[in-house]
């Protein structure tokens, strides 16, 4: 069988999150998962069960909090430095973190400072459950997808601040979500008034605990395949500043998105 690609299997770690299982077959070399959003529309956990599935690292076991701190660390301007480094503390880390990176443009230095992180994760995994692998990391080489055999088309229905709408555009266009034919970027998005009142140990982007507040946002409507939900739903968390963002998953009997141009 063809060695596991430490690059491919990196990548694959990136749709891992706490309702996302991923699994590695020993015989054929492929990647499959099983996601909680799926429950009742494509369930099928009970097949990983079988000796050839090898389980992926768990969220925890990434320890993304960890890479967060390493990363910080290696930030020599001191005002930046010191903005990751308070952005860390205290509850909603992830969240400040992720914004925080946006205002010192940091960004794309953070995700290859991640996918490094999982590739040696990938390698400690690989070594632990005797997978034989090859390391192309510093290849250039774009990763090779892997092509779902079934799929069902999803609808998504996403809440989100009126000034988060470009940065959540591009990260469903890097996904693949509102691809349709020929074109990408497809999705419609309507004004609304979201409305809300955090509780005692939230931590809200805004609002004040105890009080009700209300603030423009987009509903934001789009497709996608059920085999891209965790890479899309991951790529939709990493933009949207809310602590507990809202996202509608709707199974549909067709695509729907029209003919285009």
């Amino acid at each position: 069988m063809k060695k596991l690609d430490l690059k491919s299997a990196a990548d694959e770690f990136e749709m891992i999150d706490d309702q996302t299982h991923l699994f590695y077959n020993t015989e054929t070399g492929e990647f499959d998962f099983y996601s909680d959003f799926m429950d009742g529309i494509d369930a099928d956990a009970e097949k990983f069960e079988d000796d050839v599935w090898v389980a992926a690292p768990s969220q925890r076991d990434l320890g993304e909090y960890d890479i967060m701190v390493d990363f910080a660390e290696t930030v020599s301007e001191p005002h930046k430095n010191e903005l990751l480094c308070v952005a860390l503390e205290g509850r909603g880390a992830f969240r400040r973190f992720k914004d925080t990176l946006h205002r010192v443009d940091l960004t794309d230095e953070w995700y290859a400072f991640k996918h490094k992180a999982y590739v040696e994760t990938a390698r400690e995994w690989c070594e632990e459950n005797e997978i034989e692998y090859v390391d192309n990391t510093a290849k250039s080489e774009p990763s090779v997808q892997r092509e779902p055999e079934n799929t069902i088309p999803l609808k998504l229905e996403i809440f989100i601040p009126v000034s988060h709408m470009e940065p959540l555009r591009e990260a469903l266009r890097s996904v693949g979500a509102g691809a349709v034919g020929n074109y990408d970027s497809t999705l419609s998005y309507s004004p609304v008034k979201g409305c809300w009142r955090p509780l005692a140990g939230a931590n809200p982007y805004d609002g004040k605990i105890g009080v009700l507040s209300e603030a423009d946002e987009y509903k934001v409507e789009v497709c996608c395949l059920s085999e891209k939900l965790p890479q899309t739903i991951s790529a939709i968390k990493k933009v949207h500043p809310y602590e507990e963002p809202v996202i509608n998953v709707i199974p549909l009997l067709s695509i729907g998105a029209g003919d285009k141009g």
